[in-house]
């Protein structure tokens, strides 16, 4: 579950950009495990590092914004979480999930009582190549409801090129503290299938 999180800029809850819109190809991750004493305490900590940007075999640590698609919440709580905390300009989007260029698949998950500053109460979806899938059964549907933004897109927001698509038992709560509960620019296109 996330629930009460804050973010001062973007997602409340989670954040996931991907820039490019391929990982890059010499990405080649090594894990080594961390080293135990007799009792299992951790002595060493386990170590990941890019074997092939690292100089002279050194263990040099770097951050790649790469989430290979889907990017999956199944049967998980995202309530309460905030973005744009305190922030007068610049992110304060996405209370729930921020995403840029991900295929992002909802399956069985409560979200609710989100809240931007900004734009996407529930769920922004920046410029790009982002899509959503929101998926539902009997006896547990998918619940999008009670979020908020007073910008636009209280439910959702979309800049992205990708599809939105909703499927199954999704139970959806079309209102917002704003302007509009789902905002869309320039957009792909949205589906939605047999949303109760």
């Amino acid at each position: 579950s996330f629930v009460g999180n804050v973010a001062g800029g973007y997602g409340g809850a989670v954040s996931a950009a991907q820039n490019l819109k391929n990982p890059p190809a010499n990405l080649k991750m090594v894990y080594v495990p961390p080293i135990l004493d007799d009792y299992g305490a951790v002595v060493v900590p386990a170590l990941c590092y890019d074997t092939i940007n690292a100089s002279n075999g050194s263990k040099v640590f770097r951050a790649y914004n790469v989430i290979s698609p889907p990017f999956l919440l199944q049967s998980v709580v995202i309530r309460a979480n905030r973005a744009g905390e305190g922030q007068a300009r610049g992110g304060r989007s996405g209370g729930a999930l921020y995403v840029i260029n991900l295929q992002v698949n909802i399956s069985w998950c409560t979200i609710v009582s989100n809240q931007a500053n900004l734009i996407g109460g529930a769920i922004y979806m920046g410029a790009g190549s982002a899509s959503l899938q929101v998926q539902g059964s009997t006896p547990e549907p998918t619940t999008i409801g009670n979020n908020s933004a007073p910008g636009g897109g209280g439910t959702i927001f979309s800049a992205s090129a990708g599809l939105i698509q909703f499927q199954g038992n999704t139970l959806l709560e079309f209102a917002s503290n704003g302007p509009a509960a789902v905002t869309l620019i320039n957009a792909g296109e949205v589906n939605l299938g047999s949303v109760a």
